[in-house]
């Protein structure tokens, strides 16, 4: 899929212990749509590195937009690490077991460096 691709529909994917997720979007282009998702936010926050967005246990109704700097997103199994994914500048970012269903997270969400991010609540973007 080509950011500045032309899609008939773009679906945000992710992956949680084998379990895919779609949620459809709307029915534009990628980039057209991103861009919209994004402008429905009024809050942006800024973390800085080493800290914690998010930590096991907690309930994440945002979604958040990496404007700069990186985190990580990780479980802890049986006192290991397991890192799931990585977050960049212009990614979308949320624990997403804990988004959809309203129950804690497995989640850990910490940044890497000094990170900027957009935050859009499920709120708006029901009403997206």
């Amino acid at each position: 899929m080509s950011p500045t691709g032309t899609l008939r529909q773009f679906f945000f994917s992710a992956t949680f212990r084998g379990a895919s997720v779609e949620i459809l979007l709307r029915n534009k282009p990628y980039k057209q749509t991103m861009t919209e998702l994004v402008e429905l936010s009024t809050k942006t926050i800024t973390i800085e590195r080493n800290e914690f967005l998010k930590v096991k246990g907690s309930i994440d109704t945002n979604v958040y937009f990496v404007k700069g700097g990186s985190l990580r997103v990780f479980v802890l199994d049986d006192f290991e690490e397991q890192i799931i994914r990585f977050g960049y500048k212009e990614n979308l970012i949320v624990a997403l077991d804990s988004f959809l269903t309203g129950k804690p997270s497995n989640f850990f969400i910490q940044a890497i460096k000094k990170t900027e991010l957009k935050v859009i609540s499920k709120a708006e973007i029901d009403n997206f």
